[in-house]
């Protein structure tokens, strides 16, 4: 039998006042109405179909006082997160929302009516207090703070509902279930003791791990009920979560899990939250429920602490345990034990056990670079849908804007860099000239600070699609103002990559570029508000580059972007052919199997290049083709981009260095690599510096095992004294350099053997790896003690 709902009753409005809808609808077509907001509208919806139960409308003032003080309503019964219904002070002024009115409530996507409000009260809230007592801090970095502070109208209206209809979906209305459908369903499978898993993100295999064995220790079914409403800023979207739900459910024992969806403004208020989404999901009808570490937890405070202990959600829940009459099941951390390839409680680890395990924040980091999602982290089909939204840089759209003074270059710039992002072909690229948008998209605008804010703010609206669509734009707008392009960032920054160039040539300059004499009219007080003149321009505080046309021509400029871009991954270097992250994990655990070819990890490709050290060892890759031609062509299966027909033997090998050997999918790169080149490839190589040696070494990663990239150094015996000579100070700086620059690894040791062979080992966390450059088998394999060695 399912839960009872919380105060005894569910709530269902829409069904206790179906019988007077039309009536109701009629009515409200001649009354005030109040669009909601989105956070509003999420409220409402879960009010009117008892989600919220037992409140039946927006709390009046008694009963939010009462939940912030206590966490009570005025009736005594426990509730932990204040629920109002904000407004401007225009329409209390105006009288249209007083104590005793009726006001329509529509939704702001369709402006559809949705219910009634009769208004109780009419209040202005201690907002500091709500702050410090509901939240734990007044500190602006905590999301509902910022709302409280930001956002959130200058009255709070409290009153009772009549419903008309639910807020209408057009997506995944199949799991959109209201509480009253979701208690129906429990009935119709027979499902008695059931749990809920709430989230806000991306399940994988450990989400599915530990919500089994909690069903299992209780003897429940499993309701997956993710949040599809507001959650934290910077949360991935619940489109691509919910094709992560569908995909993953499956893989549950048949008939133990289902899925609704739970439109929930969420607070991110840590332990009060907790309470809150234990009472929603009794009112779904749920037995048990999971609650998490740091659960609904916004992160840091603006001292860069967490707002909230990892436990204190547990510890509150506990404490109301007896009211709450739903049982909590502590979320236990598990962790991916390799050798016995099962995921283990944490608190049932032996001491000593290798674990593996990727944050969320390294997640973000892989699907921004396309690096590897492995098998033991999550699903191939979670992993296929997480790569389908979130593609890595190489394939998002971006923002180049460049701003500055009139005629300070800026739109040369833009239109150079146009042609030369057209020439490499990886995106379609659109051009923003702020001429062009003044009159296309701004006539009716003129230069006063408001209206330069409307103008920019449409650049950035424009900007922001076409980068949401994976194209390149180009603005270059005068935008004299730091808040409006700090504004464009943000709107830019949330589909693709944005980068600020200061066009900062002199005003002295920019007047002599003048052709038009604009500025001389400005001067003359002919033309007024013009920006350097009788109108400020606010520097960037913070560009990503800073140039000036004056001291630097323009090809240098558009070169200067385009290795800025190249260094954060946006578009990809030309002269790597790549071959995909899923080919390698078919590969051997180390990625290079013989010396003389070498694997490219960069931005989530794998490039395939000879690096060789001059025109001198032109002969030296003829011979490396004509003896590895058949390594090569070992590796097909894998990487499946090439057959044998396709491959072309280079016929002569006496060109300049740069000149690329190609097949039809296969490109293989002869020149010498100079540091700057170095460092813009590979950014770990940023910090050495050139000089010394003609022969830089091969720099390139390697793949160790357990999804763990090793920077990685191949240096013949007879070159590393050299080498270390050409680009440190000594061994030991080398092995500093090293070591700052790969945050995978714990330290690095080279040694020489007593056969003469330089080795090198890498302490990864969880894995050794240990080099032996001894001869060119090409041998890699797991020795049995956890160690990956390879010969040479």
């Amino acid at each position: 039998m399912a839960n009872p709902p919380h105060g005894g009753v569910l709530k269902d409005l829409i069904e206790r006042d179906r019988p007077l809808h039309d009536k109701l609808l009629k009515e409200a077509q001649g009354l005030f109405s109040v669009v909601l907001n989105e956070r509003q509208l999420c409220d409402l919806e879960l009010i009117i179909t008892g989600g919220f139960s037992p409140l039946e409308g927006f709390m009046s003032e008694a009963d939010y006082n009462s939940v912030v003080v206590n966490s009570r309503l005025a009736s005594g019964v426990l509730w932990t997160i204040p629920i109002y219904l904000d407004v401007d002070q225009s329409v209390v002024g105006a009288g249209k929302v007083a104590v005793g009115a009726r006001v329509a409530l529509r939704d702001p996507r369709d402006d559809a009516i949705l219910a009634i409000l009769t208004v109780s009260d009419v209040y202005q809230p201690d907002r500091k207090r709500e702050a410090e007592l509901v939240y734990g801090a007044d500190d602006v970095a905590h999301p509902s703070v910022h709302y409280l502070h930001n956002i959130a109208k200058s009255h709070f209206v409290g009153g009772s509902l009549q419903a008309i209809d639910r807020p209408l979906h057009y997506d995944y209305v199949e799991n959109r279930n209201t509480p009253a459908e979701v208690r129906a369903l429990f009935r119709k499978l027979n499902w008695t003791r059931v749990v809920a898993f709430q989230t806000r993100n991306p399940m994988h295999r450990a989400h599915r791990e530990l919500t089994v064995r909690a069903a299992r220790s209780r003897r429940c079914n499993i309701l997956i009920h993710p949040v599809v409403g507001l959650t934290k800023p910077g949360d991935i979207d619940h489109y691509t979560r919910v094709r992560v739900y569908k995909a993953i459910l499956p893989k549950y024992p048949q008939g133990m899990a289902q899925l609704s969806l739970l439109p929930l403004a969420m607070r991110m208020g840590g332990p009060r939250e907790a309470v809150w989404h234990a009472i929603i999901r009794k009112n779904y009808g749920c037995t048990h429920f999971i609650v998490g570490r740091d659960h609904a937890g916004p992160g840091k405070n603006s001292q860069g602490k967490d707002f909230y202990g990892p436990y204190d959600a547990q510890y509150l829940v506990e404490k109301f345990k007896s009211e709450l009459d739903i049982e909590v099941v502590p979320f236990m951390m598990v962790a991916y034990i390799p050798e016995s390839d099962e995921y283990v409680p944490e608190n049932e680890l032996e001491p000593g056990t290798k674990t593996l395990n990727i944050s969320g924040t390294e997640l973000r980091k892989r699907l921004k670079t396309g690096a590897p999602l492995p098998e033991w982290f999550t699903y191939p089909e979670v992993a296929t849908i997480l790569r389908s939204s979130h593609p890595q840089r190489s394939k998002q759209g971006f923002t180049v804007f460049l701003t500055g003074l009139y005629a300070s270059g800026k739109e040369a710039v833009a239109q150079a860099l146009q042609v030369s992002l057209n020439q490499q072909g990886q995106r379609p690229t659109t051009l923003l000239l702020g001429e062009t948008i003044r009159s296309e998209l701004s006539q009716e605008l003129g230069f006063t600070k408001h209206e330069r804010d409307i103008n920019v703010q449409r650049i950035g609206f424009v900007a922001s699609e076409l980068t949401k669509c994976g194209g390149a734009v180009i603005a270059a707008p005068i935008a004299p103002y730091e808040s409006a392009r700090k504004n464009v960032k943000e709107l830019v920054g949330k589909y693709g990559g944005f980068f600020l160039i200061h066009v900062a040539t002199p005003l002295e300059e920019c007047i002599a570029r003048d052709r038009v004499g604009q500025y001389e009219k400005a001067k003359k007080g002919l033309i007024k508000g013009f920006t350097g003149i009788d109108d400020p321009y606010e520097a960037p505080v913070n560009p990503d580059l800073k140039v000036d046309i004056s001291k630097t021509p323009v090809s240098q400029i558009v070169h200067e972007i385009i290795l800025l871009l190249e260094k954060e991954g946006y578009i990809a270097n030309l002269a790597l052919s790549f071959l995909q992250a899923e080919a390698f994990a078919s590969l051997v655990p180390i990625s290079s199997t013989f010396v003389k070819d070498r694997f490219i990890y960069l931005n989530g490709e794998f490039h395939f290049s000879a690096f060789l050290n001059g025109t001198e060892d032109a002969d030296a890759l003829h011979k490396f083709f004509t003896w590895q031609t058949d390594k090569v062509f070992d590796l097909i299966p894998y990487f499946n981009v090439i057959d044998e027909s396709e491959f072309t033997e280079p016929s002569s090998l006496s060109s300049s260095p740069g000149q690329p050997l190609k097949s039809k999918k296969l490109t293989v790169l002869y020149r010498q690599w100079d540091i700057e080149t170095l460092q813009v490839l590979v950014p770990f190589t940023a910090s050495m510096r050139s000089g010394g040696t003609g022969r830089i070494g091969v720099v390139i990663l390697l793949y160790a095992g357990n999804s763990k990239w090793v920077f990685h150094n191949v240096i013949e015996p007879k070159d590393f004294e050299q080498f270390c000579v050409g680009w440190f100070e000594s061994v030991e700086e080398a092995k500093l350099k090293f070591e700052s620059n790969c945050n995978t690894l714990k330290k690095v040791e080279i040694g020489l053997e007593e056969d003469g062979e330089y080795w090198d080992s890498y302490d990864m966390i969880g894995q050794n790896v240990h080099m032996d450059k001894k001869n060119n088998s090409g041998e890699v394999q797991d020795d049995g003690d956890d160690d990956y060695w390879g010969s040479y």
